[in-house]
């Protein structure tokens, strides 16, 4: 595993620079709660933390909201630059979007802060955001949630993948401080010529406060899947796997947590396959902790995805008590939360090494305490802190 960056260290030993309150500009384009993917958790989760303990937080993105185009929420200023524009253009992320957000960014250029941090996606916004760092001479902190590579490019975009991978190497030097959320991403990163000493590893976490006070639903599935319905995660997978396991007379029951662009598909496959029986589909429930409670219920969380930056579904689900089966792909960075046969199963991608690891995991009891000890150091409470720490280094 390459090296990188030492972690920071925690908040006493701070070196403080100033006695004005550090000022945080961050800017993603997706916010909680409004869109619900695991970046958008981790921000919304480390900020309100951040800004709890006294950093003057403001979040440059879209107009997810109705009312004024500024608005205070947990402590937290938050800043339209433009209007919402649909974030996916079928199954890949807009083009379209990725423009005018990056070109919304140039707003920034008035910005007083002393740290901009920007989340990677979509890339482009990090290039006016770098010339405001240099003109401004504010350090750039870029949040980096997964490295695609280019071989995964060019599977996504075809001939122009080979201009949006350089498009991520170049944009990965561009920031001071370059912050992934897994090590494999690090190592990633630090692999396409980052100097490792600029990359700090701070993880996802899980709010284990919430967790831990969300019963079991009554009523919970043998299996439950939790995600955007896109098709690199796999739900269709999980379908055939359910296919294979019937025809050995193992007919687990399934929920479908989610919503996106392979439902139609999705629903498509149950018909066909007559699975109606044992499969719902869920697009959302009323809150996060309705999400807890319908993972704590089932036998088993399933995820045969084959691209995760973190995994933080996973790691709830652990932190739920409830055993994963995932897979074992390079570019899962969620396999990393695994020990087998303590908290899950890896398989790999396909339908039938998946439904031989859900045929197992249903056939094994569970030590539930047993699978939360195995995420009990990844606590929000517990991260936020070491996130001040990388401003406060990066303050000038």
């Amino acid at each position: 595993m390459t090296a990188v960056g030492p972690e920071p260290a925690q908040t006493g030993q701070a070196r403080h620079r100033s006695d004005r309150p550090l000022r945080v500009a961050l800017v993603s384009d997706g916010i909680y709660p409004y869109f619900k993917g695991g970046k958008e958790v981790r921000i919304h989760q480390l900020l309100r933390r951040v800004a709890a303990s006294g950093v003057d937080v403001h979040v440059y993105t879209m107009k997810w909201w109705d009312g004024p185009r500024v608005r205070r929420d947990e402590g937290i200023t938050y800043h339209a630059i433009c209007r919402n524009w649909p974030m996916y253009a079928g199954q890949r992320r807009s083009l379209m979007q990725a423009a005018m957000f990056g070109l919304a960014c140039f707003r920034l250029v008035v910005v007083k802060a002393d740290v901009i941090d920007a989340d990677h996606m979509p890339y482009v916004q990090l290039l006016p955001l770098k010339l405001i760092s240099l003109v401004r001479r504010i350090p750039l902190v870029v949040t980096w949630h997964e490295w695609w590579g280019s071989d995964y490019w060019n599977s996504y975009l075809g001939r122009i993948g080979m201009v949006a991978s350089a498009v991520e190497k170049v944009t990965a030097r561009m920031a001071d401080r370059l912050v992934a959320d897994a090590p494999g991403t690090a190592d990633r990163v630090a692999g396409s010529g980052v100097d490792p000493a600029r990359i700090s590893v701070l993880s996802c976490g899980v709010d284990r406060a919430v967790i831990d006070g969300c019963p079991p639903a009554q009523e919970g599935p043998d299996l439950v899947f939790v995600g955007r319905l896109l098709e690199h995660k796999g739900a269709h997978v999980l379908l055939e796997s359910l296919l294979i396991l019937r025809s050995r007379e193992v007919t687990p029951t399934c929920t479908i947590l989610g919503d996106g662009p392979e439902r139609q598909r999705l629903m498509d496959l149950v018909q066909t396959g007559d699975l109606g029986d044992q499969v719902t589909f869920v697009d959302r429930l009323e809150s996060q902790e309705d999400v807890f409670s319908l993972i704590k219920s089932a036998r088993c969380f399933v995820l045969p995805t084959i691209r995760e930056g973190f995994g933080l579904a996973v790691a709830e689900a652990l932190a739920c008590g409830t055993q994963v089966v995932t897979t074992d792909h390079p570019d899962n960075q969620a396999q990393y939360l695994i020990v087998e046969g303590v908290n899950g199963h890896l398989a790999r991608p396909d339908a039938t090494a998946f439904a031989d690891a859900i045929e197992v995991s249903l056939s094994q009891a569970v030590d539930k305490d047993a699978v939360r000890s195995t995420i009990v150091e990844r606590d929000w409470d517990t991260l936020a802190p070491r996130l001040v720490e990388i401003y406060e280094g990066m303050r000038r």
